[in-house]
């Protein structure tokens, strides 16, 4: 795995710190910052919002990624040269908000950074009562190592979501030798893709990460081994704490912004 396993993965940290601490990637290497969308009205609202879900951003959630955009451009070791996102709007809408102060980098949508389909349970209301008792099924089956078993009956698994995540993330990476690219997605997806990639975690722990909205996970890719190195996990944007809920939200201009590519 070569001597990237050997550094330390920080956890809950400060993005800025994180960043200003790791080495620096080398020509054959790619970083990935990826981040969680913004809070959306299926968060707000304490809804099941997977894959077949397309809810907005709120308010907050433009002032959540409006903050961590500015953060991200104020690092100066950060040269994003390519922006991606799932296609759902509360990722799309994020990651054109961080596009939009990276006006040199790619925008690209990519399927397959969709989050997890969960079946019969998508937009149910998380305070009901029959959707607990079936979630906490869901979550015993996957604590006792069946990550296999799908939600919702025709939803997606644990072993999907990983596997679909890591394949593709890895394939971008592969193919962006040196550069550093932000992907917005959501959730479980990175759950999955962090627990699959963490030693000694699994995804059978994949509970026990935690992911805030504008949460941002920075992992590299050592071309060398086909790996992916998790290096910091749900990092906070130094602004997070000063956001003003009061206050009229920026909502970017898509209208002005980057154009949007389909892999």
């Amino acid at each position: 795995m070569g001597h990237a396993r050997k550094l330390q993965t920080i956890f809950g940290g400060s993005l800025a710190s994180c960043i200003s601490s790791l080495p620096s990637i080398g020509p054959r290497n790619s970083r990935l910052l990826l981040i969680r969308h913004g809070e959306s009205s299926g968060n707000s609202l304490q809804l099941l919002s997977g894959g077949g879900t397309d809810h907005l951003l709120t308010a907050q959630g433009f002032r959540q990624v409006n903050a961590l955009a500015s953060e991200l451009k104020s690092i100066g070791s950060l040269n994003v040269c390519v922006v991606l996102s799932s296609p759902l709007a509360r990722a799309r809408d994020s990651a054109d908000c961080i596009a939009q102060l990276f006006p040199a980098a790619r925008r690209i949508i990519v399927e397959e950074l969709r989050e997890m389909n969960y079946g019969s349970l998508e937009g149910a209301q998380m305070k009901n009562v029959a959707v607990q008792r079936e979630m906490g099924k869901i979550s015993d089956c996957w604590r006792a190592g069946e990550t296999s078993h799908r939600v919702g009956g025709h939803g997606e698994s644990l072993d999907d979501v990983a596997k679909r995540g890591s394949e593709i993330i890895t394939r971008l990476l592969a193919g962006l030798p040196g550069k550093t690219v932000v992907a917005v997605a959501h959730s479980h997806l990175i759950k999955c893709v962090l627990a699959h990639a963490i030693p000694g975690l699994g995804l059978a722990r994949l509970h026990e990460l935690k992911q805030r909205n504008c949460a941002v996970n920075v992992i590299d890719f050592y071309a060398a081994h086909q790996d992916l190195v998790v290096m910091g996990v749900n990092l906070r944007c130094g602004m997070e704490d000063m956001l003003e809920p009061r206050q009229p939200a920026y909502q970017c201009s898509h209208d002005s912004g980057p154009s949007h590519h389909r892999m």
